[in-house]
This record gives C-alpha cells, structure tokens and sequence, in this order.
C-alpha cells in the first residue's frame, strides 16, 4: 500500500507474537488526514514517509517496538514538532537492545538543547531504557499534560533528572497522595491527588522493572529523591506489598522516605512493618524521618497474628514520638477494603486511550 490515503483517520495494526514488517513506501503517498496512528508488533524503521504527511495526527501508539525498528529520540522529535493536534503519544520498546549500529549514537544531548513545545499533549506513556526518555524529555515541553506513565527497564543505577524536571514542570501538579508497590517484578510509584481535584490535577505513574527488594527500594529512594519538591506537599504515604521480600539495609529505606516530610497518614502493609520501623527509628545524628507524622494504619489479611506484631513493632516508637509531644496512633486496615483508587486511575489513562 504505497498510494495515498487521503481520507484515513485511523491505522491500527496489531500483532502480539511476530514482528508485522511494513514495506518502506508504506502510504509513500500520503495521509493527511490521519488522526490515530496505532502499530504493536510492527516495524516502523525509518520513521518516513509515513509520518512525513501525517501531521493531523492527535494519537501516535508505536507499541512492542522491536529491536530491528529501533529510532532515535531525535528522529522522533523531528517527527512530533510538526504535529500541532498531537494529544496522546505512546512509545514501548520489546528489548532493551537496538537495533545494529544504534550503539554509536549520541542518546542524551551535551549541554542546553532547544525545546519544543507540545501544547496539546495530555498523554505520555513510555516503556523502555532511562536515557531514552532522558533524551526524549529534555527536548520536548508540555506543562498541561494530564497523564505521565513511565516503565523503565531494570538497571542498577537510575540517573533520570530530565524525567523529574519534567514532572515537576506540569503546572496544574498538586499531588496530596503518593503511593508505592513493592511488587514481584517491579515497583512503581503513583503521585496524585484526591478525588475532588483529580480532574485537574494529572496523574503520575512511574516504574521500574527490577525483582530484589533491595534494588526496588534503592530505585524507589533515587526517584523520591529526584522529585522532592513535586513530593513536598503530599500528605497520605501508601505502602503496598505483593513481593516475596528479602533483606533491605535500613539506610535504603530512611534515603527513601526522607522527601516524604509532609506526611501525616503512613499505610503500610504489614509485611514491611519492621523494615520501615527500623529506619523510623531516632538517630541523633539526623532529622527525624516524617517529622508531621500522625498516624499509621497497617494494612493486613486474614492473619491477626501478623496484624499484633507488626502492631508491636510499633509500640516503642509510638511511645518515643508520644514523650517528644508528637503522637502518633496506630490503626489497621483489611486489604479488602482498601480503596485502589490509585491504581485504577494510574491505568486509567490506557483505557481511554483505547475508546480513542
């Protein structure tokens, strides 16, 4: 199909199992009036001639991206600069492995680049290696975006600046709410705010794909620390658990929770009880960790036996905070009933992508 396509709207191929080749004229002649652009599985390699004419594009989805159709952020931005109605753009790659030759190519820019403007832009969902989006994102502004959703892939240090300025540049920003899941092959981190102002505030989803305890956790304190003043004003930490654990050093976890000084409610899960005990624990050297902190509810099963300790493991903190002139209560939550309005909404953003 090399001829145009002057009435196309929408484009979606779709394959789950093998790599869907596109010929290099594909639509060579032409779709001006394109709108959504949606490729999983396929290989889109160059970006041109397709997206040449596309520039009444409001959805570009190049998903499952594989390694043979790798491109470079600045191919992409010469692309998108030229797509005024660009609303939602969405870029996953299959492999953390290029394509042949890419490896020369200079990812990240040196020293201060000009930034493109991408006004209508309300979605950024991005799966793939940190300098990538690093690169990305250092060329491109878009303060009203409404949903931010980034999976990187595992890597032991995460050095993303470009990624937390660009968060912390959103205008409309005012996250109450953050909360973080220690799951068996990633932990991620949710920054929100409440459900009377969801409509104006966006939604925030960061992850990393990484299956030790202690390499989540360490990410986990990387990226907090990064956006410390985007988690200034957050008042309710939520601490969730689906991992088999292992052993975390305490230090990890006070890096972790040091940005969070505005917290006043900590819901834990039961199983990082003591770990999080561990590094609340007074040290004369430094700061106290969550210095407005008032209440801690413990999130559990079916096990009251579970619930108790981790109940107790409090107690001598509690006391602690109580002789300071800061008290502290401890409650408990069964799982079930626990709201997972921050998760719904965090893929929120994929679903509508989808009635698109």
């Amino acid at each position: 199909m090399t001829e145009a396509a002057p009435r196309l709207d929408t484009l979606s191929l779709h394959s789950q199992t093998s790599e869907i080749v596109l010929p290099k004229r594909f639509l060579e002649g032409g779709a001006p009036q394109l709108r959504h652009l949606i490729l999983t599985g396929a290989a889109l390699s160059p970006l041109q001639p397709l997206l040449t004419s596309a520039t009444s594009l409001v959805s570009l989805v190049l998903e499952r991206i594989p390694s043979s159709a790798y491109f470079s952020p600045d191919s992409l931005i010469t692309q998108i600069r030229a797509m005024p109605f660009l609303q939602v753009l969405s870029i996953s790659f299959l492999s953390t492995v290029p394509r042949p030759g890419f490896r020369g190519e200079r990812v990240l820019p040196r020293g201060q680049v000009a930034r493109i403007e991408l006004p209508g832009l309300t979605q950024l969902i991005y799966r793939g290696v940190s300098a990538y989006i690093e690169a990305l994102l250092s060329r491109i502004r878009s303060p009203r975006i409404e949903d931010v959703d980034i999976a990187l892939f595992n890597q032991l240090t995460l050095d993303v600046p470009r990624t937390c300025e660009f968060v912390r540049e959103l205008e409309s920003l005012r996250p109450t709410r953050a909360r973080i899941d220690f799951a068996e092959a990633s932990v991620h981190i949710i920054v929100s705010a409440p459900h009377s102002t969801a409509s104006s505030s966006p939604d925030v989803f960061l992850s990393v794909s990484c299956a030790r305890l202690d390499f989540q956790v360490a990410a986990m304190a990387q990226l907090c620390s990064g956006l410390s003043a985007t988690l200034l004003p957050v008042e309710e930490l939520v601490l969730g658990f689906h991992h088999r654990g292992g052993e975390v050093d305490p230090g990890l976890w006070r890096g972790f929770l040091a940005p969070f000084s505005s917290v006043g409610t900590l819901r834990v899960h039961v199983a990082l009880a003591a770990d999080v005990e561990r590094a609340l624990r007074p040290d004369p050297t430094t700061q106290p960790l969550l210095p407005e902190l008032r209440e801690i509810v413990l999130l559990h099963g079916s096990d009251e036996n579970t619930l108790k300790s981790a109940s107790a493991v409090f107690s001598a903190f509690v006391d602690e905070r109580g002789d300071a002139g800061h008290p502290v209560k401890v409650q408990s939550q069964d799982l079930s009933k626990l709201v997972e309005s921050e998760t719904v909404r965090a893929v929120s953003s994929r679903r509508r992508l989808e009635k698109s």
